[in-house]
């Protein structure tokens, strides 16, 4: 077992000009074989602890900055070139209390063939710290996340094996541009799920992405402020993606899916303030807020919702039946439409393109179909694009 403290070395301290106490700490410990770990710290404050076992570990981490850094990598894996983690954090901000960091990332991975790569950038000034946690246990998990403005918090859990979790909040190179921003990926108990998270230009806003299954995905892009995404999967080869761009301070603009089932898709896209919509697949809802969904299954079965004014709502709720189309268009305000779809082979189209309208659709036998017009016939139905 090797224990190494690294810092500013004598030499370097009495060569500088005016000396400067840098306070940088790097703890590794590593036993077993062909284990390979690398820490430059060029700042003041910065902590690195690594630990790594088994052996074909590597773990590489880079702390640029003024107010210091904290990274911590924990590996425990085997086989050719196990665990993998690269860290880069580069803060160049103000000052911050004695014992805090502008950059926080812990990264543990138990396992075969994981990868985990990490780059936080703050900016000028700031909040808290941007702070970073992910964790893969299993094989073949790969984590990306690239975090470039203030108080940005990413939590990755892969706990099964293929899984792949992107998430990018911010823009590199100009900080200011996202700040505020948390993003959550559950992965667990099923192989070969994706979800991919981008919130840039984006202030305070949050997404949350749970997967259960196999084969499943998500893809969630957040601009503007104060954006909501919630997905929830369970099943398998299900997708799910959310758009939300709508600057809504001090309102919020939330959507909702929950998959269940096999081969179901929701396609959600909204621009404007203070919009909701929800989309069950495969789940039931008895309308009791304290009482989860009922899982009921459910297939093939297409959920598109796209909404582009203020204060527009809309529910889609497809039960236990195959191969339902439902489609929703708002482009005023203050519209309401629920969808519900219990049978089979049914399709809804619902267009609201004026303001204050309400429709309720609800198909519970096969092969029906209901198309409501509520203002001018919309010039464009818009699509998922390709």
């Amino acid at each position: 077992m090797k224990t190494i403290f690294a810092g500013a070395s004598i030499l370097a301290l009495a060569l500088a000009t005016p000396a400067l106490a840098q306070n940088n700490s790097s703890t590794i410990d590593q036993s077993g074989d062909s284990q390979e770990a690398n820490v430059t710290q060029d700042g003041a404050n910065d902590v690195s602890e690594i630990t790594q076992s088994v052996f074909d570990n590597t773990a590489t981490v880079n702390q640029t900055g003024i107010s210091g850094s904290f990274s911590e990598i924990t590996q425990s894996g085997s086989g050719a070139i196990g665990n993998r983690a690269t860290v880069d954090q580069s803060d160049a901000g103000a000052a911050v209390p004695v014992g805090e960091f502008s950059s926080e990332s812990t990264i543990e991975q138990t396992g075969d063939d994981n990868d985990a790569t990490v780059t936080q950038e703050v900016g000028a000034s700031y909040f808290t710290a941007n702070d970073s946690a992910v964790s893969q246990a299993g094989n073949g998990n790969d984590a990306t996340v690239s975090q470039y403005g203030e108080t940005q918090i990413s939590t990755i859990t892969q706990n099964s094996n293929n899984n792949i979790a992107v998430v990018t909040q911010g823009v590199a190179g100009d900080p200011d541009l996202s700040f505020l921003n948390t993003s959550e990926v559950t992965q667990n108990f099923g192989d070969g799920n994706e979800a991919y998270i981008d919130q840039i230009n984006s202030l305070n806003s949050s997404s949350f992405v749970t997967q259960f299954g196999v084969s499943n995905r998500t893809d969630v892009e957040q601009g503007g402020d104060n954006n909501t995404s919630n997905v929830f999967q369970e099943g398998s080869d299900l997708s799910a993606t959310v758009v939300q761009t709508g600057v809504n301070f001090p309102d919020s603009t939330e959507s909702t899916v929950n998959q269940a089932g096999t081969f179901n898709t929701a396609y959600v896209e909204q621009v404007g303030a203070d919009n909701a919509s929800t989309v069950n697949q495969g789940f039931q809802d008895d309308g009791d807020p304290q009482t989860p969904l009922t899982l009921i299954g459910g297939s093939n079965n297409d959920a598109l919702v796209f909404q582009t004014g203020d204060d527009n709502t809309s529910t889609i709720t497809q039960g236990s039946g195959d191969d339902n189309d439902a489609y929703v268009l708002q482009e005023g305000d203050g519209n309401t439409s629920a969808i519900t779809q219990l049978g089979s082979l049914n399709t809804a189209n619902v267009y609201q393109t004026s303001n204050g309208n309400t429709s309720v659709v609800s198909q519970s036998g096969t092969g029906n179909t209901a198309n409501v017009t509520q203002g001018p016939a919309p010039a464009l139905i818009p699509m998922p694009p390709l």
